[in-house]
């Protein structure tokens, strides 16, 4: 035997407006949290695209893991680094923990990102660890 359970109908009214309407209120909770977490991932992805592309520059205020990262994204390597921009405001942008470690970015820090999704975040005045290696590698060699 089948049976077919419908949640929600979506359809036209009789002023010719979409509605969607719920037939089974039991099904409310769980609606809505399908909606929260769609919304919610939505939301989390288009602020990842944007502090990926956008320019910004600061001090370095503190570096944060956030509790919804693993949730949502089910990625442990993504921070957050806190920052102080010139005009005082307080920012958080992502970044990967690895990407991060390769451009020796720490706490205090003055970071500089230009504008584009090629641009990475620098500290200014530091090296990068590939640029460390290879100069020590061209210091090897000279000996």
């Amino acid at each position: 035997m089948e049976k077919e359970l419908k949640i929600l109908t979506v359809d036209y009214d009789h002023k010719n407006k979409f509605k969607v309407w719920i037939l089974h209120p039991v099904f409310l909770p769980l609606i809505l949290v399908v909606s929260a977490l769609i919304f919610s991932f939505v939301f989390l992805a288009a602020k990842q695209i944007s502090d990926r592309y956008f320019a910004f520059e600061g001090k370095v205020v503190s570096v944060e893991r956030k509790w919804y990262d693993r949730i949502i994204f089910e990625f442990d390597d993504d921070e957050h680094l806190i920052i102080e921009t010139k005009d005082g405001e307080i920012i958080d942008r992502y970044i990967g923990m690895f990407e991060r470690v390769d451009k020796r970015i720490e706490k205090g820090d003055q970071v500089i990102k230009k504008k584009g999704f090629n641009e990475p975040v620098r500290a200014i005045g530091k090296k990068t660890a590939v640029e460390l290696i290879d100069e020590m590698e061209t210091l090897y060699e000279k000996r």
